[in-house]
């Protein structure tokens, strides 16, 4: 089985001891990790890397990390395609648009609306970890993806 943490919308230029004690509770022992944007400073990023990182960038990143950060990624991990976008847009529309970032993905992760979502368009699971900073929901949130025959998302409160 493989095991990847998922965070996005940290907000951070760098990480704070909390941050670090939530990273070392949470993603002890994952695989990997996904950031799906707006990281936001370069020591942020540095850290992030520690953890087998895979991230896009979002609309509120270092300009200094679109030199280094993709607009959009696919990665296959345990045999799935995964897509990797921030997206863009007003809360309602956002997964319309992170599904036309994309063809043939079993999964696609996204962030920007810091709103958590799980479900499955079509063929297609979406997922957004929610954020850590400012979250809509009103509950900081990180995701937890597990791979073995199926994709298995679920989120993680952070108090």
């Amino acid at each position: 089985m493989i095991r990847i943490g998922v965070i996005s919308d940290t907000h951070l230029k760098k990480p704070t001891d909390d941050f670090r004690r939530m990273m070392e509770h949470h993603f002890s022992g994952v695989d990997h990790l996904i950031h799906a944007g707006d990281i936001i400073g370069p020591d942020m990023y540095q850290y992030l890397c520690l953890w087998n990182l895979f991230a896009v960038r979002g609309n509120m990143d270092d300009r200094d990390l679109w030199d280094v950060l993709p607009k959009t990624r696919i990665e296959t991990l345990g045999g799935k395609r995964i897509g990797m976008v921030h997206g863009a847009g007003s809360w309602y529309a956002i997964e319309s648009f992170v599904l036309t970032q994309f063809d043939d993905v079993d999964l696609i992760v996204f962030g920007h609306s810091h709103i958590p979502v799980y479900r499955k368009e079509k063929t297609t699971e979406l997922f957004n970890p929610g954020a850590l900073k400012r979250p809509l929901s009103q509950q900081k949130m990180v995701g937890l993806i597990e791979i073995e025959d199926r994709i298995v998302c679920r989120h993680i409160p952070v108090p």
